[in-house]
């Protein structure tokens, strides 16, 4: 059985938005972001229900539209490059181009949900006996693919 530790995992941030021709996630680039405790990557299906008298009393439901997001949990860190962007994305409502990996995205078989992303929630911790963390919550707005590195 082959397994990852969420140690080996990272979180990419590229300065530009990603598209589908000039900057696609294969030909971005990619600048890991280290200023990270925890991510939570978030992947749902809404479902419709297609129900008829022929499925014997049972209900029927195929998935329809996918939806995702990550909660990154780190240290709030204003001079830290990845953390402000994602500050001033959410200030500002811009987006900000995430991949968030299962491994380097230089490395062939990493894979994870890339895409321009919206961030909707920064919650700022202040425990008194811990570093001041960051909760940023971001969904996928453009260009969203869940991204395989291949060989070359």
């Amino acid at each position: 059985m082959a397994y990852k530790l969420g140690l080996d995992c990272k979180l990419y941030r590229c300065a530009t938005e990603i598209d589908d021709e000039a900057n696609t996630p294969a030909l971005a680039d990619w600048d890991e972001v280290d200023n990270i405790i925890d991510a939570t990557t978030n992947l749902t299906k809404d479902e419709a229900d297609i129900t008829t008298r022929a499925n014997a009393g049972w209900r029927a439901r195929v998935g329809t539209l996918k939806d995702g997001g990550v909660d990154i949990e780190m240290l709030w860190d204003t001079d830290d490059e990845a953390f402000a962007a994602m500050l001033t994305a959410y200030l500002d409502n811009s987006l900000i181009a995430l991949a968030i990996m299962d491994g380097d995205i230089d490395v062939t078989g990493s894979e994870g949900l890339t895409a321009n992303f919206s961030v909707m929630d920064v919650t700022r911790g202040e425990q008194l006996a811990e570093g001041v963390k960051a909760t940023v919550k971001a969904v996928p707005s453009t260009v969203i693919a869940w991204y395989e590195v291949t060989g070359s």
